[in-house]
């Protein structure tokens, strides 16, 4: 999927009946890869496929739990947890802090979109994705991270 800019980004993007029919941004906690649509998700089980041991709130012995079967949403390429937030709000946001983003500004944060990236920027933060858009006009320059 290609995104002309933000706003194509946004107009692209699903409703979620799950969210009263609004569009939602999943970006993650601990790199900058997020997405707007369900499908992308990654889920913490394929990360840590143990149990979770959960406290039975119904139980009055706090050394008694209960172990469930159930994961998180997140980093399908990190297993970094997910905030979410309304599209809208999310772009927003953005918008008003482009330069958050680097050189690119919503370009770089487009680029860390789930169906323009196949990774997660692995801890070298915006840097990487705006390598990833100078790579494209300039392949032979080395990365920059900072």
């Amino acid at each position: 999927m290609y995104f002309k800019h933000i706003d194509d980004l946004v107009e692209k993007s699903p409703t979620l009946p799950d969210f009263e029919d609004k569009k939602m941004a999943f970006y993650s906690v601990g790199c900058c890869w997020w997405t707007t649509f369900p499908e992308d998700l990654g889920n913490t089980g394929k990360f840590n496929p143990q149990k979770i041991k959960i406290l039975n709130p119904n139980d009055p012995d706090p050394a008694k739990f209960y172990q469930a079967d159930f994961s998180l949403p997140c980093c399908p390429h990190c297993g970094s947890l997910l905030m979410q937030a309304p599209l809208d709000k999310f772009i927003d946001e953005a918008k008003e802090n482009a330069e958050f983003y680097g050189k690119y500004g919503l370009d770089t944060l487009i680029e860390a979109h789930s169906k323009i990236t196949m990774n997660c920027d692995s801890g070298a933060g915006w840097d990487f994705y705006t390598h990833r858009i100078e790579m494209r006009f300039n392949p032979l320059e080395p990365p920059t991270y900072a």
